[in-house]
């Protein structure tokens, strides 16, 4: 077993580290829910104007939204808009109408299960993982990258675990380069070999992700983090997934990111 990675910590853009979901679950509201719950563990509270949240959301915002407090409610039975926030472990805390504002903190429970989970799985991994597992240590954030690929001392892909809102987990490469094209050159490398890859890997999903930056290869489990009592289930799978993604996947994400790094 080789012993933790000791490199520079990488600052990952939690802005497409997970959350693809957004246009298949949650409607309209789905975008805002997918960037709260992409914030680092150790940011508590957001506070967004109503022109932001229009931004992520690319509409408009509903005239009540703007004029009633009771909107923003933490309402999980009848307000589409507050369940997707709370399934994402945020609650609004704090609406000012006047400025056109709102707060949203993070669910204590769901911190400390994010971080129970992956405190205990990164002590799995590290136990029988043969690659090497960076020194990271859980924030409360709903994922984690738990290795990554470098090319001249910088990183260009990670190794990931990460909860989506609709009840999926999933074990990923998350391809990262400094411009689209080359991400998506990587990418294209990789689904090249993808009867090779998928013979070995099983089932993986393949997310080009046209419209961002990065690019992924995953594998999916039905998983949610409140399923306390699946816990333990998950983690052995996901250990099994991480492993078998670094077995297959590693070479030739090296190969490809080489290639193209250096032209």
């Amino acid at each position: 077993v080789n012993p933790p990675l000791e490199e520079p910590e990488i600052v990952l853009d939690v802005g497409e580290v997970t959350g693809t979901e957004t246009s298949m679950k949650g409607g309209r509201y789905a975008a805002l829910a997918d960037w709260l719950q992409n914030q680092p563990g150790r940011v508590d509270q957001v506070q967004l104007t109503f022109n932001q949240i229009e931004e992520i959301i690319k509409t408009d915002l509903p005239a009540s939204a703007r004029n009633h407090r009771a909107w923003w409610a933490n309402d999980s039975v009848s307000h589409n808009q507050s369940q997707l926030w709370l399934d994402a472990g945020r609650r609004s805390s704090f609406v000012n109408l006047t400025e056109g504002r709102v707060t949203f903190n993070r669910i204590a429970e769901r911190e400390k299960a994010y971080i129970a989970f992956f405190s205990s799985l990164l002590d799995e991994l590290r136990k029988k993982a043969e690659f090497p597992i960076r020194q990271v240590n859980p924030d409360g954030a709903s994922w984690i990258g738990v290795s990554m690929i470098t090319c001249g001392g910088r990183a260009y892909a990670w190794f990931n675990y990460s909860f989506s809102r609709d009840w999926r987990f999933r074990a990923e490469l998350y391809l990262d380069l400094p411009d689209q094209q080359m991400t998506k050159a990587v990418f294209d490398k990789l689904l090249a070999q993808k009867d090779k890859i998928e013979a070995q890997l099983g089932g993986v999903t393949w997310e080009r992700l046209d419209d961002r930056n990065a690019s992924r290869i995953v594998k999916y489990h039905e998983a949610h983090i409140s399923e306390i009592n699946k816990h333990a289930e998950l983690r052995n799978w996901a250990v099994a997934a991480m492993t078998k993604l670094n077995q297959v996947l590693r070479e030739p994400a090296e190969k490809a990111i080489s290639e193209v790094i250096q032209g």
